[in-house]
């Protein structure tokens, strides 16, 4: 099994290298206990100003896509396109899209490959735990999260599918500005039905 982790990022200065680094560090722990899993950390610098790319290099990168064009779409799928080139598309290669501001456990990686090794899924999302900045963050968390479960929306947070799955619905639709995380989630539900 091979995972490849994309991370979007536009002007993420003060986040990438902390997301860079803590993504090895759980995929690191992962690929200890499993052996057989593979994996490439790849950033897709959206046409930033801040140095976002050079960050992404220092802190471990294995790769740095650049795409000009600013849309949120666009660079999940220049990520994609570059975890492709190296890694074909399979039911044995995982693409999981990352926030540059979110963090990723062991534990979660290892929830999610259980999953993937299931057979039984083409693809998902994890719930958000934000950091408590403030109280209303703290009670919001949980009313979120139900949102997003009774609605079985994909935040963008933390988004992963078959890249097989990716290739044949065409990636992230680049006729939407935002929200393009929950068209992915049901384009992936879609095609999943139909294996």
């Amino acid at each position: 099994m091979h995972v490849s982790i994309v991370i979007p990022a536009y002007n993420e200065a003060k986040h990438i290298a902390d997301c860079v680094r803590s993504t090895r560090e759980a995929m690191g722990e992962v690929s200890r206990a499993n052996p057989v899993v593979t994996w490439r950390v790849v950033v897709a610098d959206n046409n930033s100003t801040d140095g976002t790319g050079e960050l992404a290099r220092a802190a471990g990168a294995d790769a740095v896509v650049f795409e000009p064009v600013n849309q949120i779409s666009r660079a999940r799928n220049a990520g994609a396109g570059e975890a492709l080139a190296t890694v074909a598309a399979s039911p044995e290669h995982w693409l999981v899209f990352l926030d540059a501001d979110s963090r990723i456990s062991p534990g979660l990686m290892q929830e999610m490959l259980g999953h993937a090794r299931g057979g039984r899924v083409a693809g998902g999302a994890a719930l958000l735990r934000f950091e408590p900045t403030s109280s209303f963050m703290r009670l919001a968390e949980p009313a979120f999260n139900v949102i997003l479960r009774v609605a079985r929306a994909t935040p963008g947070a933390l988004i992963f599918c078959r890249s097989d799955a990716f290739v044949e619905i065409g990636g992230f639709r680049r006729d939407v500005f935002a929200g393009e995380d929950a068209y992915l989630g049901y384009d992936v539900r879609r095609w999943g039905r139909t294996r």
